[in-house]
């Protein structure tokens, strides 16, 4: 027998868990030790998925990789325009990338990865006391 997904059910708890603003780290905190219906697929979806049955299917996905952008040479308007056409091109087909050779210091880039980090790991309710001083910053 199928599996009947109550699509509005689903889009209610997106709903909520989207306005939450606490995200996978709130299940965390409130020990959820189930996972929630809403990241569930219906079996017949999984069985009908081509992965991993289909080989060839599978490995070309297994061989994706997505966009690194150099962005050595950004002096040169060349060069800058053929930069600029493939950060176009990457933001639209994957939504990310990877820069390279942007001149940003080591040192800066794991300071800012430890305040993500930190503001991420600090309780819900103060996290927009949080966000408040982080703009009042800039």
């Amino acid at each position: 027998m199928a599996a009947v997904v109550d699509y509005e059910l689903r889009e209610k708890e997106l709903k909520a868990f989207d306005e939450s603003k606490a995200g996978v780290k709130g299940f965390v905190d409130a020990e959820v030790t189930k996972l929630p219906g809403m990241f569930m697929h219906p079996p017949e979806n999984l069985i009908n998925s081509p992965f991993p049955g289909d080989d060839e299917q599978y490995q070309k996905v297994r061989s994706l990789q997505f966009p690194v952008i150099d962005l050595s040479g950004f002096d040169n308007s060349e060069k800058r325009k053929e930069i600029v056409n493939d950060i176009n091109k990457a933001a639209e087909s994957w939504g990310f990338f990877r820069l390279v050779n942007h001149g940003i210091p080591l040192e800066a880039m794991e300071g800012i990865q430890r305040s993500i980090r930190e503001f991420h790991e600090l309780p819900q309710e103060e996290k927009p006391s949080g966000t408040q001083a982080i703009l009042r910053r800039r």
